[in-house]
């Protein structure tokens, strides 16, 4: 999922490292703040239809609720957003312990980094807390919203949780088999499309309300944002089906995220063979596969994988890389270990996307 930033150019963004990704976990938030949000994502509308309509009445009705609670489901992306750059399991254990994050943590990705953890300490105690001039969050966070989220959060937090797991479980899961596939595929053009144009082209094509200067990049909506280079060390961009046509995006931690809407339409079906091709190869090797099932029973090094097979880390190496291409593996750094997580979510997808293509007509 990672491109390695070039140094040819001497504009300073073309020194900053490039992430380029997918998160379902991610999208299946990207898809709740469309569906209570349906006037301003209108392009969105039959898909977000179809997935409400699969909503059963008691999730609906806490769907409803939560809504009210957390805004519309966006400080949601941001929280995932927030607690996956250091904890990538797979979607069930991330879901399972989503309630358990510490609530310092929890507030921090939840309120996108913009309220300085000293403070989130203090409204954890108490509520009415005063809160430092200058760190108002004003049109983007009313005072009036911010502290409400710290009367309720000790009921808030569990149920946001709860109810991620339930929709996950009911009705996102289906709907990634889905979509899954492709934006596998767009993640695969867009980094095309990066190593391309470079750095500075790419991040200003990502919306019409980006631009980016020679000392910092600029992002209109409903306010503007300054973001100046030398507080960037990281750009990640989070492809995403249900985010068009609005700029979403956050900075915190010197990290620089843009949901970028991608189009989900399948209009080059050999291109999109050309992808699967990749996947066929990975589960078509014996090999390939057992790495598959080793880890799906646990993450492990390649160290840990060339001693359960008896083989050169060298071999286990080249089998994992195949694997990292058809975006069936992803490596996780703990320390100083990288651990290789099977993403069984992409697995199911990529099948699902096989079997719907037969099924054309």
């Amino acid at each position: 999922m990672l491109i390695d930033a070039t140094t040819e150019s001497l504009h300073p963004l073309e020194q900053i490292f490039f992430e380029l990704k997918y998160s379902p976990t991610i999208e299946m938030a990207a898809s709740l703040h469309a569906m209570e949000c349906p006037k301003h994502f209108p392009s969105q509308k039959d898909r977000v239809d179809a997935t409400r309509a699969k909503m059963g009445p008691d999730l609906r009705s806490e769907f409803n609720c939560i809504a009210r609670a957390t805004l519309g489901f966006a400080p949601v992306m941001d929280l995932i957003d927030h607690l996956e750059r250091s904890d990538i399991d797979n979607i069930a254990l991330f879901l399972d312990r989503l309630a358990d994050v510490d609530p310092v943590e929890f507030a921090y990705g939840y309120f996108s980094g913009l309220i300085p953890k000293r403070t989130i300490r203090a409204l954890l105690k108490d509520p009415q807390a005063r809160i430092p001039e200058g760190e108002a969050l004003g049109h983007y966070f009313p005072e009036k919203s911010l502290r409400a989220y710290f009367e309720i959060q000790d009921e808030l937090r569990p149920r946001i949780a709860s109810f991620l797991k339930a929709y996950w479980t009911d009705v996102f899961a289906r709907e990634w088999d889905h979509i899954g596939a492709v934006e596998i595929r767009r993640l695969s053009e867009e980094k095309h499309a990066l190593a391309a144009i470079g750095h500075r082209a790419y991040l200003a094509g990502c919306h019409a309300g980006i631009s980016v200067d020679d000392d910092a990049v600029r992002l209109q909506k409903s306010m503007g944002f300054t973001i100046p280079y030398r507080s960037i060390k990281k750009v990640e961009i989070v492809i995403s089906a249900y985010v068009r046509p609005h700029l979403m995006m956050n900075c915190f931690d010197d990290v620089l995220t843009i949901y970028k809407g991608v189009d989900m339409a399948i209009s080059d079906r050999e291109t999109s063979f050309a992808e699967v091709e990749k996947f066929v190869k990975a589960i078509s090797s014996v090999t390939k596969l057992k790495i598959l099932f080793e880890l799906n029973r646990q993450e492990q090094t390649t160290k840990e994988l060339a001693e359960r097979f008896d083989v050169a880390s060298s071999s286990i190496s080249e089998h994992l890389k195949a694997l990292r291409e058809a975006e069936l593996v992803y490596p996780q750094r703990v320390q100083n270990q990288v651990y290789y997580r099977f993403l069984h979510e992409n697995y199911d997808a990529q099948l699902t996307y096989l079997k719907d293509a037969f099924r054309e007509r």
